[in-house]
């Protein structure tokens, strides 16, 4: 079934149930699994077909990397936060230790798709709702079509999200659908966008157009960017907050 998938690219459970003569319920299963191990992106009646390594780099070691600019863009996020009652929160390392560093506020509310914040590793003052889903061992999250659902119950002040590249023309560029997906739906409940992006991200291009420049209001990063952006940002009515 992976490789019909794979080839196929976009299929429906119907089709999948006369091609294997197996149950819808049972083809319901077999995708679930197959999203969680990050091969197909759960899509109503049916799945697509993940174009991209499984996942990326693991967590952890995501975690590792960069950490002196994570923490930088973490302080600076963590202000931003405590100007909202309700945050929406992707699973990304950095937007991570931004929720951690906000951990005293006891007035929020933070939805994440994150499994690493549930995790007990540090206890949060603040309320935390998960969204539950598929999961994903690679990134620790929740991802799929229960994460997704559950996230549309939720109207929310801000949304903080991560990002693998900015471009002044193409906006703001992700690597991975499955992860890419969780995260425009984040920023459709949400009133205002973060995007939290070390300065290594700026003018570069990733594979997948995750949203406009003009969908975000804040742009949080470790570093003066160039002229370009800060008048681009300036252009905008986009924070831009380093």
């Amino acid at each position: 079934m992976k490789q019909y998938i794979h080839s196929a690219n976009r299929v429906s459970v119907a089709e999948l149930s006369g091609q294997w003569g197996v149950t819808e319920e049972t083809v319901r299963r077999d995708l679930d699994k197959l999203e969680a191990q990050g091969y197909v992106t759960r899509i109503h009646g049916g799945a697509i077909w993940n174009s991209v390594d499984r996942g990326g780099v693991h967590f952890l070691r995501r975690q590792q990397s960069h950490a002196k600019e994570k923490s930088c863009i973490a302080m600076k996020a963590a202000e931003i936060i405590r100007l909202s009652e309700t945050v929406i929160a992707d699973a990304s390392s950095t937007v991570l230790e931004a929720l951690k560093a906000v951990g005293d506020d006891s007035q929020l509310t933070v939805i994440t798709n994150s499994a690493k914040i549930c995790d007990g590793s540090f206890e949060p003052a603040y309320n935390l709702i998960c969204t539950g889903g598929a999961y994903n061992w690679k990134s620790l999250s929740f991802q799929g079509e229960s994460a997704i659902e559950s996230i549309r119950k939720y109207h929310v002040d801000l949304a903080i999200l991560s990002c693998k590249a900015l471009d002044i023309e193409r906006g703001v560029m992700d690597s991975y659908e499955s992860e890419a997906v969780v995260k425009r739906v984040m920023k459709m409940q949400a009133n205002q966008v973060a995007i939290l992006a070390d300065h290594a991200k700026f003018d570069k291009v990733a594979l997948l157009k995750l949203m406009e420049l003009d969908d975000i209001s804040y742009i949080i990063t470790d570093q003066k960017p160039s002229d370009a952006w800060i008048g681009l940002c300036s252009d905008r009515g986009i924070n831009l907050v380093y």
